[in-house]
């Protein structure tokens, strides 16, 4: 695809809807209508070059959460009552999360390949109402992590026309 150094590259856009909703009718009549909506947007850029053992493939991806959440409340009559501070989960969550990664695929043999590869990540959320479960007030939530995590993966052929694999591995999660 690509002369000199680089030999391959792919760029992603994504975006992914989710929405959730409940209506909820209790014993004594009552009534709840809850639910959220998440729009998640992600891009990633996946890059490949040779490196003296194999191929070198690494990239940065980068992805934007944005959540709203809800719950309506009726009483047995079927008259509003109110609104809660949030749905099923914390309302006007706002989430960002940026990954660099590199690792390298190489041969061991005619029959075995391995994997290995590393991945910084940064995560940072910001939701806006979250109902306190002691005092039912509301409170906003932010927070940021970073995480480097590693990982091995081993595949090997069984037979000659490589018809049969073993795969192995191990690794971590953020």
């Amino acid at each position: 695809v690509c002369d000199g150094w680089l030999n391959g590259f792919r760029f992603t856009f994504s975006h992914q809807r989710q929405s959730e909703s409940q209506d909820r009718i209790r014993a004594n009549r009552r009534q709840d209508l809850s639910g959220f909506e998440l729009d998640t947007y992600a891009a990633d850029l996946r890059l490949e070059s040779q490196s003296p053992l194999g191929k070198l493939i690494y990239g940065a991806t980068a992805s934007w959460g944005f959540t709203d959440s809800w719950r309506a409340n009726y009483d047995a009559a079927g008259h509003f009552t109110g609104n809660d501070i949030q749905g099923p989960v914390g309302d006007g969550a706002r989430t960002r999360q940026y990954d660099v990664y590199l690792q390298d695929e190489f041969a061991l043999g005619e029959r075995w390949r391995v994997l290995a590869g590393v991945r910084y990540s940064h995560q940072n959320v910001d939701i806006a109402r979250v109902e306190d479960p002691v005092t039912g007030r509301p409170f906003g939530i932010e927070d940021e992590w970073d995480s480097v995590v590693g990982n091995l993966r081993v595949d090997v052929a069984l037979d000659p026309a490589q018809h049969t694999h073993l795969f192995a591995g191990i690794s971590q999660a953020f």
